[in-house]
């Protein structure tokens, strides 16, 4: 998980108070990914819900002035551990198919092959080696599908945008690295894509986000 600390810069806070930024705000929370370590997690995961006893009943609200607050006595993380658990069969659902299939899957969410938009998706070259284990227009414009198309009718994605340090997770996830290849350069082919999505007015860089300013692609043909 990464923590974005850069908004409490020049804060005077008690350590009570840092300790709620940290803790309880989401907003300054992001989840990163690392293939082994999730392997590791599925396996205790797996431990942890054979040893789970029942859930306990749902605690009684405390009421006072205004609507019922609950009081939280723990950290209830089941809705959370089927999100991410939902994603992560996604990934390796996408991971078994062939090339072939890939690219299907993408150009039905696209309504046209990625190479239509050639000044898009295929006009950031990869590293003299590729880093990312997929042609260039497949993954870039899996990147877009994903980040991308159709985020501004997303209230939270759209006014949060998303880091590099996401985007980077996302696709060593979804694609994988190369043979012989790692994470920096995966890191490096991103960057350079994001930054011809800057250019070409798809995003804007705030701070240590990018923020979606387009979210559709131009007519296929047009």
């Amino acid at each position: 998980m990464e923590v974005n600390l850069r908004p409490l810069l020049g804060k005077a806070l008690t350590l009570e108070e840092l300790a709620k930024e940290v803790c309880d705000d989401p907003a300054s929370r992001e989840w990163l990914h690392h293939p082994e370590a999730a392997a590791l997690e599925r396996q205790l995961m797996a431990e942890l819900h054979a040893l789970r006893p029942p859930p306990a009943p749902a605690p009684a609200p405390f009421r006072g002035a205004g609507p019922p607050v609950y009081m939280r006595t723990s950290t209830d993380l089941s809705m959370l551990d089927a999100e991410r658990l939902a994603i992560r069969k996604e990934h390796e659902r996408h991971r078994a198919l062939t090339p072939e299939q890939k690219l299907a899957e993408l150009q039905a969410a696209l309504g046209a092959p990625p190479d239509a938009w050639p000044d898009l998706f295929t006009t950031v070259k990869p590293n003299s080696r590729p880093a990312v284990n997929a042609p260039a227009p497949l993954w870039q414009g899996a990147l877009f599908q994903e980040f991308v198309l159709g985020t501004l009718r997303d209230a939270r994605r759209r006014d949060y945008g998303f880091s590099a340090a996401a985007v980077n997770g996302w696709t060593w996830a979804r694609f994988d690295a190369s043979p012989g290849e790692s994470m920096t350069g995966i890191i490096s082919e991103v960057l350079r894509f994001l930054g011809h999505l800057v250019a070409k007015g798809y995003l804007r860089f705030s701070g240590d986000k990018y923020v979606v300013v387009r979210d559709s692609l131009p007519p296929y043909g047009g």
